[in-house]
């Protein structure tokens, strides 16, 4: 055999995919992956994105043997799935929302969570700058003109010793976008805690939060 052949398949009626993260390595330690051992999908080397409306059920790779360097390669496998219609109720975003997250599995008493708070490692934000500005959710799609952004920051900086585990995501809901209504969604990966505008949002793996129009 000259390839190695993996293919992403929903089995489950109404189902689809938007997203999928793969990495192969001839070792585990060579996954993507944070200081305490949790894989990290956004550095994998193979993905894909999908709208919802694509209506995706398979998604497959093809990876030169060759290219891996090994026969019995390591797999790590991530993917982001939506269920076509459904949308939960929209309320209203309102102008300089402000998403601040961070990662740690602790909070250390040296450390308090003001002003950056802990979260994960990536997070999906809202721009509503674009010509034609649609609706946001967390599974792209899910109202008619969704889309998102994927940012990831470095996980290492100088002058701070615990910067590598401090993350940040800020942005602005332009003024003329005000008007709309929507829900905020955001994802972190091993999230603790996460904060909008200050104000907790939530924890564990997933959070969502939304403020009204003042």
């Amino acid at each position: 055999a000259e390839n190695l052949h993996i293919t992403y398949v929903i089995d489950e009626p109404g189902w689809y995919l938007t997203e999928t993260h793969l990495h192969v390595a001839c070792s585990e330690k060579d996954i993507p992956q944070n200081k305490k051992g949790n894989p990290i999908p956004g550095h994998f080397d193979y993905s894909s994105e999908h709208e919802i409306s694509d209506l995706v059920i398979e998604e497959p790779f093809v990876i030169s043997l060759d290219s891996i360097g090994c026969c019995n390669p390591f797999i790590a496998a991530h993917a982001v799935v939506c269920k076509l219609g459904e949308v939960q109720e929209p309320t209203l975003v309102s102008n300089n929302e402000t998403m601040t997250a961070g990662w740690t599995d602790e909070d250390p008493e040296s450390d308090p969570l003001n002003p950056v708070m802990y979260g994960g490692t990536w997070v999906n934000a809202v721009d509503l700058s674009i010509p034609n500005p649609g609706w946001y959710t967390e599974n792209t799609g899910s109202f008619l003109g969704a889309y998102w952004i994927s940012t990831y920051d470095g996980l290492e900086g100088p002058g701070d010793e615990n910067s590598w585990r401090l993350f940040k995501e800020d942005f602005n809901i332009p003024s003329e976008a005000v008007n709309i209504s929507a829900t905020l969604y955001m994802t972190a990966d091993n999230t603790v805690e996460a904060y909008l505008n200050g104000i907790s949002v939530g924890s564990t793996t997933y959070v969502y939060g939304s403020q009204p129009n003042p």
